[in-house]
């Protein structure tokens, strides 16, 4: 297979590029993408808008944020799946580094297997409903997805395998991964057609500095404050509020290592209007407070923060 020369072209379009790469000349690929933040950002990290000529199936492995596909805006979360199809343009929103497992492949396999493909009960919700119900709240258990990740690494091993025979061992892997996911996907879970929260999430990436109010956000999407808040709780496993306050003590990370700005001016600007507030906060889920962390100035900014939300943070129950 030739190469080409990526060493120009920017790093959401060089990936994209080699996805195209990887996949010619196989009837299928597959490939583990993890997207970390970006150093500088402000909020959220954001890929570029593309399209594919190929099916790509997309199962997150962990990791939050938003998936944009044509003009709408779907959550990202632990055990997603989303099929896009050829020409779909979509990009990821994200907050935190985001894992994917991303099986490719192209119209010749469906229609190898399009007659015992679509007696299982996802085929029609997948592969025939509109955008809406292809990219409904579809989520898979860990079981599956350890299951998954395993049949994605046969596909890459095959595929690097110059011998005759690794083609029909990648389409049976590929095939083996849709059979287990057209099993699994429910034809009744309910779509995502009312109180879409994903407008109220990607408004406080973009607006975490600013006021907000659980009433904006259950407005935004149509829902009753009760209802925005259990539906977002059950979602993300914690309340709106303390998701917001999360967002803002991450982003007051950076302004910690990478400036001269007082603690007073940090909190201001990541949305706490008491700087004493923000920092029992910082304390309570970092372990120590603003100016000591600044001292420190070790650069693991991301993980620390994901090791203490993760171990000291417990929702309460809805």
């Amino acid at each position: 297979m030739p190469k080409k020369n990526t060493a120009n072209v920017p790093k959401d379009r060089r990936r994209i590029l080699l996805l195209d790469l990887y996949a010619k000349g196989h009837p299928v690929a597959a490939l583990k993408v993890v997207h970390m933040l970006e150093p500088d950002s402000e909020n959220a990290s954001v890929t570029r808008n593309h399209s594919h000529r190929f099916y790509e199936l997309v199962v997150v492995m962990r990791g939050r944020g938003l998936h944009h596909i044509g003009g709408a805006t779907y959550p990202l979360r632990t055990g997603q799946v989303y099929l896009l199809f050829p020409g779909e343009c979509h990009y990821y929103e994200y907050t935190e580094p985001l894992t994917l497992l991303t099986f490719m492949f192209d119209g010749h396999l469906l229609r190898r297997f399009r007659a015992e493909l679509s007696e299982l009960p996802g085929y029609p919700l997948l592969f025939n409903g509109d955008a809406g119900k292809r990219h409904a709240e579809y989520r898979l258990d860990t079981a599956l997805l350890a299951e998954l990740d395993l049949q994605l690494n046969s596909i890459v091993h095959y595929g690097r395998a110059n011998v005759p025979g690794t083609d029909l061992q990648q389409v049976i892997a590929m095939t083996n991964v849709l059979v287990m996911i057209l099993q699994t996907v429910n034809p009744d879970f309910p779509s995502r057609t009312d109180g879409d929260i994903g407008i109220a999430v990607s408004y406080m990436t973009r607006h975490y500095h600013q006021e907000i109010t659980l009433g904006e956000l259950a407005r935004m999407t149509g829902l009753s404050e009760t209802s925005f808040y259990r539906k977002f709780h059950r979602e993300f496993q914690e309340p709106p509020i303390q998701w917001l306050l999360k967002l803002r003590l991450r982003n007051s990370l950076r302004y910690l290592v990478r400036s001269d700005m007082t603690i007073r001016e940090i909190a201001r600007t990541v949305g706490f209007s008491d700087p004493f507030y923000y920092s029992r906060q910082f304390r309570k889920f970092l372990g120590c407070t603003p100016s000591v962390y600044r001292e420190r100035n070790h650069g693991l900014v991301q993980t620390v923060f994901e090791e203490k939300v993760s171990t000291e943070y417990h929702s309460p129950e809805v």
